[in-house]
């Protein structure tokens, strides 16, 4: 990854994180309308009630294994695989015409058009991907400068598709 390679991998999964932790608190904040909602997009209401806990307790859990195994790849490469379920339930709703209870949208009514989530998506597995690098050695100036960058690029995705 280079001399700056660490610094990039921190900030990647710092954002991450931050990312996952927001959406998780989003679904919890609404847990009761969630499973109502994962129906309408074609989950069956046992494995509904089943995501509405299990989805923000993983969220959870891989922003937290991001911040705290800076050596391993494997954070990142579960972000990767969550982000990409995202983004086959994202296309799966689109063919039913349902919104996706994405990052608070259950709560606040908010409606995401399928391809601007699925852009979001891929610009956040971007991040995932430069997150499985090894965040050992990483300087915090470099990880200022980084994460500044990765939060605007990210917020830009975010607040675009919102």
């Amino acid at each position: 990854m280079g001399p700056t390679g660490p610094a990039l991998a921190l900030a990647c999964r710092i954002v991450l994180a931050a990312v996952l932790v927001i959406a998780a608190v989003g679904k919890i904040a609404d847990h009761a309308q969630l499973p109502a909602r994962l129906q309408e997009a074609g989950v069956g209401a046992r494995g509904a009630r089943m995501l509405a806990i299990g989805l923000p307790a993983t969220e959870l859990v891989v922003a937290i294994a991001l911040l705290l195994d800076f050596h391993s790849p494997i954070p990142g490469i579960a972000a990767i695989v969550l982000l990409l379920a995202f983004s086959v339930f994202l296309v799966r709703t689109a063919r039913r015409a349902v919104p996706c209870p994405c990052f608070g949208a259950v709560r606040t009514g908010a409606r995401t058009t399928a391809a601007a989530a699925v852009v979001r998506n891929g610009v956040l597995v971007a991040l995932a991907v430069l997150a499985t690098g090894t965040a050992e050695r990483a300087r915090l100036l470099g990880t200022t400068v980084d994460f500044v960058v990765v939060a605007a690029v990210a917020g830009l995705a975010i607040a675009r598709v919102a």
